[in-house]
């Protein structure tokens, strides 16, 4: 995981490649870099990515005399906050977003784009997908996942996996 996220010197291990990691690339591209569950991430991943948040510096992996100068921009998810480094943990902002059960009326919405992110992701004609489930049905199944009548999805990864099950049927 730290591979990915800070990048490998060349030559630094035998039998990998070097190059960047997630946040030199995101750095680069000017956009912002989304980590979920960052309260998984050990204790010393959490102490250099506090590092470049507050100083914008780190160091690839196998080459940590020299350090790479970068300006990103961060969003982290925790569903565990208390599981966060105090250090990190003190420097964040905490933005509550509502379950789905909380905004129902966002579901038929959310749902509509899980499933057209399905079809493109299996290779589905969208359209001819959408033409053989009825709207009206997805959206009513839709609205009684979410009351918990039929199942029990409350968030939008239960839409997605939704999603992918009726697109493929």
């Amino acid at each position: 995981l730290s591979r990915a996220l800070f990048g490998v010197a060349p030559g630094a291990f035998s039998g990998v490649e070097g190059g960047p990691g997630l946040i030199e690339t995101t750095a680069t591209s000017g956009t912002a870099l989304f980590l979920d569950e960052v309260h998984n991430l050990p204790a010393e991943t959490q102490a250099t990515l506090l590092t470049v948040i507050e100083d914008g510096r780190f160091a690839r992996l196998g080459d940590e005399r020299n350090e790479i100068q970068v300006q990103a921009r961060f969003i982290l998810a925790s569903n565990e906050p208390d599981r966060l480094k105090h250090d990190l943990r003190a420097r964040l902002r905490d933005v509550r977003i509502p379950p789905l059960t909380e905004r129902l009326a966002d579901v038929p919405q959310i749902f509509t784009r899980l499933f057209a992110d399905s079809c493109a992701r299996l290779e589905l004609d969208e359209n001819n997908t959408r033409a053989a489930v009825d709207a009206e049905l997805v959206s009513s199944l839709c609205m009684e996942l979410m009351v918990g009548t039929t199942f029990s999805v409350s968030n939008v990864r239960g839409l997605k996996d939704l999603a992918d099950r009726i697109a493929t049927r």
